[in-house]
């Protein structure tokens, strides 16, 4: 019996039950929460006494269930930071990190973040949830504009308005990024640290957009062009000494990073702010997380880790 079989289909139902509830009754119960640590426990139990070594473990790691006690704890202490800023319910926190617990570490095997494999999972979760909601922020705005309950030139010099302010950080944010790249060339280079780069660009883009009101407040009073220049003379004596390919590659990366934060990401993010502040105006906050919980693992099931990472890779 292998440890897929043991795990997999308490997951599904455990997915399907909170999914429903908390659809109908607004709100995750507990008793389904104990039960998949029961038998999360008791799946870790009979690997120890059995000496079962699971498929496509981390073979860095000393011990399987060690690195699954260590992603069950980083899981439950992300929960905890996304249920205290208010990013989802105590009980949405609790799901996922029995989600993290009870899926095999072999399932993020195409995108395996140390420490805390199921990374992958919440990028996942959120991947749907962001995708589906923009989607429907475009509906709802478009059929509002055309009963003219929402006028699309004020939308429009809003979403500009933002935009440009944005714009006005790109220094700092282009400086960040390079600075970024050109560190991982030379780890790559000198100290012979072989970095995913997929894995750490997604973590790196991750924590820049969620921290870039810190960020901002940080180098307010920093000289950001002069920052921005003194990194581009780095690297252009860098290319005369060692390698003007790696510096094309530098500035290659450092584009599509730029890219992915200011062309993707910026406007999907003001469109869900000003799409979630109209629902919230409306009175229509809840976002029934459960499903897009199990829907996120259900797309780390098929995908075998981050789907943010297969984009990466694709176009790295």
């Amino acid at each position: 019996m292998t440890l897929k079989l043991l795990a997999l289909p308490i997951l599904i139902l455990i997915g399907i039950i909170t999914s429903y509830q908390d659809f109908k009754y607004n709100k995750i119960f507990n008793h389904w929460i104990l039960l998949g640590f029961i038998w999360g426990v008791f799946i870790h139990i009979l690997l120890l006494f059995t000496l079962y070594i699971p498929e496509n473990a981390c073979l860095t790691s000393p011990s399987y269930t060690k690195q699954v006690v260590f992603n069950f704890m980083s899981a439950i202490s992300i929960g905890f930071l996304l249920w205290k800023y208010n990013f989802w319910a105590a009980g949405d926190a609790k799901l996922f990190a029995i989600f993290a617990f009870l899926l095999p570490l072999s399932f993020y095997s195409n995108s395996y973040f140390p420490i805390f494999p199921s990374f992958a999972l919440l990028i996942n979760i959120f991947f749907i949830f962001i995708t589906i909601t923009f989607f429907k922020a475009v509906v709802f705005i478009f059929k509002k504009h055309k009963s003219k309950k929402i006028k699309y030139l004020d939308i429009k010099i809003k979403l500009k308005n933002i935009f440009l302010k944005k714009i006005k950080h790109f220094k700092l944010i282009l400086f960040l990024f390079l600075f970024f790249n050109t560190l991982k060339i030379i780890l790559k280079q000198f100290f012979l640290l072989n970095i995913n780069y997929g894995l750490v660009s997604i973590l790196y883009l991750v924590i820049i957009f969620l921290l870039k009101k810190y960020i901002l407040k940080i180098f307010k009073k920093t000289n950001t062009t002069a920052l921005l220049f003194s990194s581009i003379f780095f690297l252009f004596f860098y290319s005369l000494i060692f390698d003007i390919f790696l510096v094309i590659q530098i500035i290659q990366k450092t584009i599509l990073l730029c890219f992915y934060f200011f062309i993707i990401l910026t406007p999907i993010e003001q469109m869900l702010t000003f799409y979630l502040k109209l629902e919230e105006k409306n009175k229509k906050k809840k976002y029934y997380f459960a499903s897009w919980l199990f829907s996120g693992l259900i797309l780390t099931i098929i995908s075998k880790g981050s789907i943010l990472n297969l984009i990466f890779n694709a176009f790295k």
